[in-house]
């Protein structure tokens, strides 16, 4: 027993020969140490990561190589291709309307003044058409499959960066680049201004093969709750 009340000795080494250890106090194995089990390298950080569960960003080398290698599920980019071709009409109409409170077409009265008038609306709609048609370029009407996933790939990589903990890492990610074609490299910041697949619904960017419920939807299902979540990140009815 312990001299002191509540305060168990610490337990002996057997009692052997002599010279030998017996007797003596074993070592104490305190419970309270701290071990480290994360992973030494970047590669073993991300190991165990998945596109749809992606690992903590620790720094800005095992965050940028984590998207730029990390599988893409067919599945995804299917879904995020199908989501991108319903958003376009819808954003843009967003900015056509945008363009038109700005520059207002002129009244059907006003085209009854006279050829002053009517040159004022023929320019107008010359400038309308003009816009318009640049729309394809400001930002593509398809996500062809050839950069899909890269595109991907580098929404993802600027989604998450901001869970960076170095803030100029955070920034440093978006001049990232990235291949979009031979001899064709474009930094992440780039990529995403065109695309904008960052406004797309986030069920676009979920893998029926691991989401539960999932498993059985269809392309209809998927456009019908596409065309939910944006009623309700839009408020389009």
């Amino acid at each position: 027993m312990s001299a002191v009340s509540g305060s168990p000795e610490p337990l002996r080494h057997p009692v052997g020969a002599p010279n030998s250890t017996g007797g003596r106090f074993a070592p104490v194995i305190r419970l309270d140490t701290e071990i480290d089990l994360e992973p030494a390298s970047d590669a073993e950080y991300n190991l165990d990561a998945t596109f749809e569960y992606p690992p903590i960003p620790r720094s800005f080398q095992q965050h940028v190589q984590f998207w730029a290698r990390v599988p893409v599920p067919d599945a995804v980019i299917a879904r995020v291709r199908i989501a991108y071709a319903t958003r376009w009409p819808e954003w843009a109409q967003e900015r056509k309307s945008e363009w038109l409170d700005s520059n207002p077409q002129p009244s059907v009265g006003r085209l009854r003044g006279g050829p002053n008038n009517r040159r004022e609306w023929q320019e107008w709609q010359v400038r309308y058409d003009k816009f318009t048609a640049g729309l394809e370029t400001e930002r593509p009407r398809d996500l062809a499959p050839l950069i899909a996933r890269t595109v991907i790939r580098a929404t993802q990589m600027s989604y998450y960066a901001p869970q960076l903990p170095d803030v100029a890492d955070q920034a440093r990610v978006g001049r990232v680049r990235m291949a979009m074609g031979p001899d064709q490299r474009w930094t992440v910041r780039e990529i995403c201004d065109r695309y904008r697949l960052e406004d797309l619904p986030a069920v676009a960017f979920e893998d029926p093969g691991t989401v539960a419920g999932l498993n059985q939807m269809t392309e209809v299902d998927l456009i019908e709750r596409l065309v939910e979540q944006a009623e309700e990140q839009y408020g389009y009815e």
